[in-house]
């Protein structure tokens, strides 16, 4: 064997064939693969075998395995909670949790923010949707500069109505919710509220 060339060998057990298939499609898609890879199904688990040289095989096989792990994760339940990196890995891309936790008050669903772990009645996969919301609004605010508790105001409306923090930001002033200095004089949660009320959206739904 060729110096620096590797092969590694390793099982993931999922179960049934059915699940054995889905799981290799969503690796397909989801993994950059730096190394070649072969992989066949028998009953309830995947075989793979990964070749190349040796740091890539290793680059390779670890993000296979992180891969799996956020797979399997998108079928459990947000209850038991789910960390703010791993959500953020997840959606591939930046979430502010206190926006996330919110907009899913607002949309009737039980919700907390304990530290860094997000709690929520309902699947991670349905929690992620939230997220990627969040993450796509917070893009749109790259070049704004307010102060944070602004930035958390448009990126929960953007997300919600998808229009453009210039034009909500002009509509916060309007309704008389920033001060002198640009700061809210209310706090983020209520200016949101009033601010998608504002906006024609219903949010009654609250808890």
């Amino acid at each position: 064997m060729t110096r620096g060339y590797a092969e590694r060998l390793f099982v993931i057990d999922c179960g049934d064939p059915r699940t054995c298939s889905e799981l290799m499609d969503r690796l397909s898609e989801e993994v950059s693969m730096r190394a070649d890879v072969f992989g066949f199904i028998r009953g309830g688990k995947i075989y793979l075998r990964v070749v190349g040289f040796e740091p890539d095989v290793v680059r390779t096989v670890l993000r296979i395995r992180e891969a799996v792990k956020l797979i399997r994760r998108r079928s459990e339940s947000a209850r038991s909670g789910i960390l703010v990196e791993e959500l953020s890995r997840l959606v591939k891309g930046p979430v502010v949790p206190e926006v996330v936790v919110e907009l899913l008050k607002l949309n009737g669903i039980k919700a907390e923010l304990r530290g860094n772990i997000i709690y929520a009645d309902m699947s991670v996969t349905e929690l992620a949707e939230v997220a990627k919301m969040v993450s796509e609004a917070l893009t749109r605010l790259e070049r704004i500069d307010v102060p944070a508790n602004v930035k958390k105001v448009l990126i929960m409306v953007g997300a919600i109505t998808g229009q453009r923090p210039p034009s909500l930001l002009r509509r916060l002033e309007e309704l008389g919710l920033l001060g002198d200095s640009g700061e809210l004089i209310v706090p983020w949660t209520e200016a949101a509220r009033r601010l998608i009320e504002d906006q024609g959206f219903d949010v009654s739904a609250e808890h």
